[in-house]
């Protein structure tokens, strides 16, 4: 067991995307955005946990999480250098990525997995959670949503930040989970 922040980012509209670009395209396309936004996700304190089709899942122990509210400003830093490399996409590829990610905190059990194909898995309600809250950002037209679990660690003075903003969106029931839990949507100042 250890307790982390679960981030899940994953690619708007890429289905429309994909169809639009093609198999090899939008392989060239995923793998663009995923090297654009690697440095900074270890920049700011974050381990890239797993690439699944155009999601990127990404964790930060504890302590690392918190010190300088990481992963909030890791999400604003990806925003500023998609942007700044807008010019790119859209010669390239006729668009630009448009992103939401989900984030939440919690124990975590991680393990090896497998037997011919081995890997450590994290596993546990956290990393669950974390898509669900993700997968909120559309119906509710948000770009980065955080659970109350992970802002009280990451602001436990006042649910706010030097950097960007907090919003509740209220209590909300996750596909699968029994209680309802408060998410918080996250915007730049």
């Amino acid at each position: 067991h250890e307790s982390r922040f679960v981030m899940f980012l994953d690619i708007a509209g890429s289905t429309a995307i994909a169809e639009k670009l093609g198999d090899i395209k939008f392989h060239a396309f995923l793998n663009d955005f995923f090297c654009d936004i690697s440095a900074i996700i270890i920049n700011n304190n974050g381990e890239i946990y797993k690439y699944v089709g155009d999601e990127v899942i990404i964790t930060w122990k504890e302590n690392k999480g918190i010190k300088g509210q990481s992963p909030l400003a890791m999400f604003f830093e990806i925003v500023a250098a998609i942007t700044a490399r807008s010019n790119y996409y859209t010669h390239s590829y006729g668009c630009i990525p448009e992103f939401r990610a989900g984030l939440h905190f919690g124990s975590i059990v991680a393990g090896e997995m497998g037997l011919h194909k081995q890997e450590i898995a994290f596993t546990g309600d956290v990393m669950n959670t974390a898509s669900r809250i993700q997968s909120e950002c559309r119906p509710i037209g948000e770009r980065f949503l955080v659970s109350s679990a992970a802002l009280e660690k990451l602001c436990p003075d006042s649910s706010q930040s030097t950097f960007c903003s907090i919003i509740s969106k209220g209590f909300t029931s996750l596909r699968g989970k029994k209680d309802e839990i408060e998410i918080h949507a996250v915007h730049t100042l």
